[in-house]
């Protein structure tokens, strides 16, 4: 039986997490897209989605695709703000990687 070491294991565990969270992305921005309100009101209801979210921009910054992301030049800080949620910065770091997605 061939047996895996330890650090080949975690390098299959963080390919299979970066590309699930990549594709969380890709869904949430379709969502998004779909149904803006329906989306921000989810994200404000539902600690599961605002946990998916900060995975997301995680696994975004892990593998170098969220200076990308900033280097768009869009920020919804100002606008995260004003709304009624806990994780503001969150929130803001979603709406960029969301809008990076469907602006391209």
């Amino acid at each position: 039986m061939n047996e895996i070491s330890a650090s080949e294991r975690l390098k299959i565990f963080n390919e299979v997490t970066n590309n699930t969270f990549v594709e969380i992305s890709l869904s949430y921005a379709r969502l998004y897209e779909e149904n803006p309100k329906a989306f921000i009101n989810s994200f404000k209801k539902y600690k599961s989605i605002r946990m998916a979210c900060e995975w997301m921009i995680y696994t975004y910054k892990y593998i170098g695709a969220f200076e990308e992301v900033k280097a768009l030049g869009k920020d919804f800080t100002d606008w995260a703000n004003k709304q009624d949620v806990e994780e503001k910065q969150t929130l803001a770091d979603t709406m960029l990687i969301l809008y990076s997605i469907l602006k391209r």
